[in-house]
């Protein structure tokens, strides 16, 4: 079983996965990070070379990389078909090739089941106009506030919001991710944003993990 300790953890990092990938880069979102980096080697240090993130926090504390150069990788990517390495954090863009499909639905249908308001999040508002319930980022934000949920249920209903979870995990965060990998990696090199995914692709993969061995699911 885990602990109130350990899913409220899990929230956190949820939360700042979230914000990493659905905010656009600011001097406090990037002290964010910088205060968020000693927990996140402790954690995955085995599993994530950092070099890159120390690299690019180095550059720009020294004045080398600005803070609209970073804005301008995070336009690049998610907002600039034209830019040359542009790669929408999309499920149905990136399983299906295509927009606004059954996965957008369903992934609706799961957040107004748990009350889950994607708009309500503070991020990039022009995310928000997307009306893309398939953002990856959302999913996130999502599995921040199953999370929340659990902190405060009894049991048996903690064990339903662990399903949801692994539901989601395996059906959709897990299996997007891997394919996503296939181009972002190079299409996001020397920014921020590679090692990020690279990160929430580790911690996914973990967070399964940790929910299959918490012995609160039950699979009558």
């Amino acid at each position: 079983m885990l602990s109130i300790g350990e899913i409220t953890a899990r929230e956190h990092i949820y939360q700042f996965l979230t914000s990493m990938l659905l905010k656009e880069p600011t001097p406090e979102l990037i002290q964010g990070l910088v205060d968020t980096l000693p927990y996140l080697k402790e954690i995955f240090a085995e599993e994530v070379s950092f070099d890159e993130w120390d690299q690019i926090i180095q550059n720009y504390q020294n004045g080398v990389k600005t803070i609209e150069e970073l804005q301008q990788d995070f336009y690049d990517l998610f907002f600039v078909p034209t830019s040359g390495r542009y790669s929408p954090a999309v499920e149905s863009i990136v399983i299906y090739n295509k927009m606004w499909g059954e996965i957008e639905v369903e992934l609706a249908n799961r957040y107004e089941a748990a009350q889950f308001v994607p708009e309500n999040l503070d991020i990039y508002t022009p995310f928000k106009q997307l009306g893309m319930s398939d953002l990856f980022g959302y999913q996130l934000g999502y599995m921040a506030h199953l999370c929340g949920m659990e902190t405060y249920s009894s049991m048996d209903v903690r064990g339903k919001i662990q399903e949801e979870e692994l539901g989601m995990l395996e059906q959709h965060l897990i299996p997007f991710i891997a394919k996503y990998r296939e181009s972002f990696d190079l299409d996001a090199q020397g920014t921020i944003y590679r090692v990020l995914i690279e990160l929430i692709q580790q911690f996914i993969e973990m967070d399964r993990e940790l929910i299959l061995n918490s012995g609160v699911i039950s699979y009558a």
